[in-house]
């Protein structure tokens, strides 16, 4: 505070007149400067780019006017008389100003000139002695090609008539000099490209192409004279004489000594032409023919394949299609004239061409359809076959195909009947020429293989055209042949190949033409199976037929086990998208062939038996071991927490090999054995979901006379929690609640007492065989939603039966039980269905005159009336000898797939709810009959008696004695009717009266001879009065087991 003497003792202010100073950093002092830096900069690029712009304005604005000039001084030369010298300049002229302004009134003027009087001019300049002078003139010409004739090929008519005289030989006076034009326009212009997309082809389009491909050798022609006039130039221009690969006058010119060669010219019109995709099919056929007669059409083959496979082949997928196209059309021409000695050549290249091609790519929406239709048919969702298509293309889901309908319609001609039997007896004759070459067979077997590999759909259609559209050549006994002379099928005609494992694994790797035979042969025998009878496939006088004699196919079932054995035995071990042979069959494709095959011929013997005793075991397989190992594996497995969904039969192969054995060839495996496995599954099962074996649920009231009606109330929804111990509480016909303990043998009671009111056929779900065997009732009303619950809830209370180990007097019809285990009925599955419709269509089958006399349609009437479409529009379709097989199959389909799918899925879907379908899938139809009703074995009372126990009785009292001395006088049938009087089933369990639980007893009902023995069906007790004599016995005995009496008597 400033004080002074004045008094004044208020500070004075201090005022600054220079203003604020701003206390700027560094940083931002540093970012002012640069952005002035940047705005200085920007402003100069804006005075370059307006510069640039300008200049560029101002050379295009003078280049207008030149090029103004220029086509006024050319107009002015077009309309003076012509001499030789006026046509250089006004070609010059012309050179000069086309390119940029394209005037196609000019231009038309000019060639008309050019063209007059059968091309008088040209000829004319052509015909020059001087030869510097022509040499020039024909500089011109290629350059006049390239940059003025090609680009207006299509819009000036004047310029194909033009070009198509340039390409002519006859329109210069030597062939050296037609050889340097036709040499420039093939390697340095667009020709071929901008050809062949012309749609129609003109005439003189053809002309051009035929002169062109019709070059003749030699190739050489001397150097152009222009050359030593040339001094290598400093820089490169893009003016007249730029090329499509350079910019220099050197480079563009059209070299001589041996710059074009044969094999030149072919990869240009495989790369320039046959690309594209109805090329030859839209020209006249003289053109597919002068290439064909100028040069070998296994050089053009060999080329094309060569172009293919090679590493940065630049070819789009439509690229492939059109030579996949173009070469079928050249390889139909005369009659097939050019297939004459390079067939194995021609196999091969559409072997590459195909495998080029994604599967998705070549499939149509309708194909697609059709596919998922038919894997609706066979409810195994999970088969083996499903995992090859999921693993076949993969990579091909991410990109949607790019060919049209229309290229997809023009390669399916390779799949044609008419075009395989062709292609057939052309291989077929090839193959008796060299004596059933292997190589010549692995040929036909790679190329067929091939076609049914990338296209899916179109399989069917190739097995069935060699199959049957060929009369006269049958490819089977010829793959047979050549397959059996292999050194793999000696390798797994052995007995022993457990002990061979090394060398088999070894052998996949070995021999592509062994295993492309063995999988066409696997396919085409497998189909053929299909449509023969029993009676046929046993009938030993077939001759001359694709039927193989018996003794051929137990060699053949034989191969294929070992084979299916070590690819299933080592899956983890091995890698399955392997290829094996040409063709590129992956090894699980290998390995789902020869499993299907085998499972038909194993089909075929478990109907009538033809193969030795224990042929389809695997001999040297440790069974014990085997046994301990399965079971500790499905348990690891199934105990696994992120296992929520079923596996696949092929990928369970891959986690556990043993489990893959048994859910595809399981039949290498004794039955017995597998009932053992399939024992402590359920045991294993039991204890991973702690089933209280003591504790009950709630008891539910069953009324005796309304049990499936009850029981559907209770238990229909109860699902997996219907594999813990139920209790049942039955009531009388008063309304009275009976009295007892379940302890299992109540349920029991109850399974059977209901299993016989919903199978019996006034139910109506059911209906039986003229062999009194059960299948669902095909009517419409049974596959109503309330209907398709009640084929559930009647799939799950088997389930129960079968998970108990409880026997069901039941006996299903076998097409039923298979249709439930997810497999398609055949033909000869018909004959338990409807024995008069399956001798009918075997008749069909062999009739020798007109099927169409018959007066047959595609067409099948139900029960109640209604006509069924075997097909679409199936009722304006005659059976004729062509399509009666398809007839055959079609109604066979039908009668045992279509018609009780939705029963068969429902009752699936209630039996796997209860059963494992990997337990399942270890039996076939028999064997699961077996499993649900016991075996159908006589009655073997040393079993029984050995596993009996007494109450009240010793197996020493005079009783006992009479009554087993009874019970050896009964013939089998009575024996049956007591087992069924005691246990409530007929038959005796799988593996013997051991597996009874609880254990048959007989108890002692006292000392008199008034009373009949009665019995406990429920825990197997029977009730036997003491007796005084053998006779009595007999008597009260038989009286009792033929009653038919019922629970109310025990």
């Amino acid at each position: 505070m400033n004080f002074t003497f004045e008094g004044n003792y208020k500070p004075k202010r201090n005022i600054n007149l220079g203003g604020v100073k701003s206390q700027n950093d560094k940083r931002s002092l540093l970012l002012k400067l640069q952005n002035e830096r940047r705005a200085r900069e920007d402003e100069r690029h804006k005075w370059k780019c307006a510069t640039r712009i300008q200049s560029f304005y101002r050379g295009r604005q003078e280049a207008g006017l030149l090029h103004g000039q220029q086509m006024k001084d050319f107009e002015e030369l077009l309309r003076m008389n012509q001499t030789n010298t006026s046509l250089f300049t006004l070609t010059r002229e012309l050179l000069l100003f086309y390119p940029t302004t394209q005037n196609n009134v000019l231009l038309t003027e000019y060639l008309a000139l050019m063209t007059r009087n059968d091309f008088q001019w040209t000829r004319f300049m052509l015909a020059m002695e001087d030869e510097e002078v022509l040499d020039t003139w024909l500089w011109q010409v290629c350059l006049v090609v390239k940059k003025v004739l090609l680009p207006a090929l299509f819009a000036v008519e004047e310029a194909q008539v033009w070009l198509s005289f340039l390409t002519m030989a006859s329109s210069y006076k030597t062939h050296a000099l037609h050889t340097r034009i036709a040499t420039y326009i093939i390697l340095k212009t667009p020709c071929f490209e901008l050809i062949r997309t012309a749609a129609p082809a003109t005439k003189d389009l053809e002309n051009i192409l035929v002169h062109l491909i019709t070059l003749s050798p030699p190739f050489e022609f001397p150097d152009s004279r222009i050359k030593q006039f040339l001094t290598p130039p400093p820089r490169t221009f893009g003016g007249l004489f730029s090329g499509s690969h350079s910019n220099t006058i050197e480079e563009n010119m059209p070299q001589s000594t041996h710059f074009l060669s044969r094999d030149v010219l072919i990869e240009r019109i495989v790369s320039g032409l046959l690309v594209q995709p109805f090329l030859l099919e839209g020209m006249n056929s003289r053109v597919a023919t002068s290439m064909a007669r100028h040069f070998p059409f296994k050089v053009i083959l060999d080329m094309t394949r060569q172009r293919v496979m090679m590493e940065e082949d630049g070819l789009s997928d439509q690229d492939v299609a059109g030579l996949l196209m173009n070469v079928s059309v050249i390889s139909t021409l005369d009659s097939g004239e050019y297939l004459e000695g390079v067939l194995p050549s021609y196999a091969e290249t559409i072997q590459v061409l195909l495998s080029r091609l994604p599967v998705l790519s070549l499939e149509s929406d309708q194909d697609r359809t059709n596919m998922k239709q038919s894997s609706d048919s066979s409810d195994d969702s999970s088969s083996d076959e499903d995992d090859d298509k999921q693993g076949e293309d993969i990579k091909m889901k991410e990109a949607p195909p790019i060919l049209s309908e229309e290229i997809k319609a023009c390669l399916a001609t390779l799949y044609s009947p008419d075009k395989i039997n062709h292609l057939l007896h052309q291989f077929a004759h090839q193959a008796t020429l060299h004596s059933n070459d292997l190589n010549v067979v692995g040929s036909i077997s790679s190329f067929f293989n091939t076609l049914m590999l990338r296209w899916p759909a179109k399989k069917e259609q190739v097995l069935n055209a060699i199959l049957y559209k060929s009369k006269e050549y049958h490819l089977i006994p010829l793959l047979y042949q050549a397959w059996s002379s292999t050194n793999e099928a000696k390798l797994f005609n052995g007995e022993a190949i457990n002990s061979q494992l090394q060398f088999a694994v070894a052998s996949f790797s070995k021999s592509p033409n062994s295993w492309s035979i063995l999988y066409l042969l696997n396919e085409l025998y497998t189909r053929f199976l299909l449509t023969l009878a029993d009676m046929e496939f046993l009938d030993k006088s077939e001759k001359n037929t694709n039927h193989l004699p018996l003794s051929q196919v137990i060699d053949l079932s034989r191969q294929l086990k070992n084979i299916a054995f070590v690819l299933f035995w080592r899956a983890n071990t091995m890698d399955l998208d392997q290829t094996v042979g040409s063709a590129a069959i992956r090894l699980h494709q290998l390995r789902s062939s020869a499993t299907h095959l085998l499972q038909h011929i194993h089909m075929r013997d478990s109907r009538r038996p033809f193969c030795p005793n224990d042929h389809w075991l695997i001999n040297d397989l440790d069974t014990h071991g085997f046994s301990s190992e399965v079971v500790a594996e499905e348990f690891n497995l199934e105990s696994e927490p992120e296992r929520r969904h079923p596996i696949s039969k092929s990928r369970l192969a891959v986690v556990s090999p043993r489990l893959g054995l048994l859910n595809n060839i399981p039949f290498v495996i004794p039955f017995e054995q597998r009932v053992e496995i399939f024992r402590m599954f359920v045991e294993n099962d039991k204890k991973r979901n702690r089933v209280d074996l003591f504790r009950h649920s709630e008891a539910s009231t069953i009324r005796r006379h309304h049990m499936f009606e009850d029981g559907f109330k209770a238990f229909h929804t109860m699902g997996e929690g219907f594999k813990n111990r139920v209790a049942i509480t039955f009531v009388d016909d008063f309304g009275l609640e009976e009295a007892g303990i379940d302890g299992g043998g109540v349920f029991k009671e109850f399974l059977t007492g209901l299993s016989h009111e919903a199978f019996d056929e006034s139910y109506g779900l059911f209906v039986t065989t003229s062999e009194q065997l059960l299948y669902p009732n095909p009517n419409l009303h049974a596959t109503k939603p309330l209907e398709s619950s009640y084929f559930e809830f009647l799939g799950l209370m088997i389930g129960k039966a079968v998970y108990e180990g409880i026997l069901l007097d039941v006996a299903f019809a076998e097409f039923f039980l298979k249709k439930c285990l997810g497999k398609v009925n055949y033909l000869d599955d018909l004959a338990s269905l409807d024995p008069e419709l399956y001798k009918g269509l075997l008749d069909i089958k062999k009739f020798t005159g007109n099927v169409e006399d018959l007066s047959l349609d595609f067409t099948v009437t139900r029960h109640d009336g209604r006509t069924i479409e075997l097909v679409p529009g199936g009722s304006n379709i005659p059976v004729t000898n062509q399509n009666r097989l398809q007839y055959i199959y079609a109604i066979a389909d039908y009668k045992l797939n279509k018609q009780i799918s939705k029963q068969c899925r429902a009752f699936f879907t209630g039996l796997s709810t209860i059963i494992d379908i990997k337990w399942l899938r270890m039996f076939n139809q028999q064997e699961l009959q077996i499993l649900l009703g016991g075996a159908s074995v006589p009655i073997d009372l040393n079993d029984l008696r050995a596993n009996t126990l007494y109450a009240r009785f010793t197996e020493s009292d005079k009783t006992i004695q009479n009554f087993w001395r009874a019970l050896e006088s009964f013939d089998n049938e009575h024996r049956m009717k007591f087992v069924k009087f005691v246990t409530s089933c007929s038959r005796p369990p799988l593996l013997g009266f051991k597996e009874l639980v609880p254990k048959f007893c007989i108890g002692n009902a006292g000392a008199t001879d008034d009373r009949l023995p009665t019995s406990s069906t429920c825990v197997n007790l029977l009730k036997l009065p003491d007796f005084s004599s053998f006779e009595i016995l007999k008597s009260k005995l038989m009286y009792a087991i033929t009653a038919d009496a019922g629970f109310d008597l025990s």
